[in-house]
């Protein structure tokens, strides 16, 4: 199942965040949909969100700043299917924990350590300065311009990578 498309009409949520708050890691839990993230020099981070369900009410959502940790999730069950779609820019020396059941992400000009597990979905990270460990059951990843050492695993899909000055490839 990937995503709403196939059960019927689905309503949709749109919103945007903006957090001043300092921030260290930014934690994302995403059952489907896109995640886009971008690096910038600022110290405010801005969330665009855009949500899709089937059912009588959204699901419940946490977008909130606590101890340094962005905290993006959604509350998706088997009786309301839901997919998220997120844009997100924030500074780039953050670190990134990402959980991922059937999403995309596109990681972009971050410095910190990026953590990525994914069950179905593509991967791509793009000027990557710090360690990178990404495990895949489906999709592909792509790497460019990454720095740090990297740990890859992808159980059905391919690892394509250019720009590369890591220590460890596995």
């Amino acid at each position: 199942c990937n995503g709403v498309t196939d059960l019927g009409p689905a309503e949709t949520v749109s919103d945007t965040f903006e957090f001043t708050d300092p921030i260290d890691t930014l934690r994302i839990d995403n059952p489907a949909g896109e995640v886009d993230i971008k690096g910038t020099d600022g110290d405010t981070a801005t969330v665009d969100r855009t949500i899709r369900y089937t059912g009588d009410d959204p699901p419940d959502t946490t977008a909130e700043v606590s101890g340094g940790i962005l905290r993006l999730d959604i509350d998706c069950d088997l009786r309301r299917r839901c997919e998220v779609d997120y844009v997100i820019n924030l500074p780039s020396r953050i670190d990134l924990d990402a959980n991922l059941a059937s999403a995309e992400i596109e990681v972009q000009t971050i410095a910190g350590e990026v953590r990525i597990s994914t069950a179905s979905g593509s991967v791509r990270l793009t000027d990557i300065s710090g360690d990178v460990n990404v495990n895949g059951a489906s999709g592909s990843i792509r790497l460019s311009g990454v720095d740090g050492d990297l740990d890859l695993n992808c159980a059905s899909g391919s690892i394509d990578g250019t720009g590369l000055s890591a220590d460890v490839v596995e």
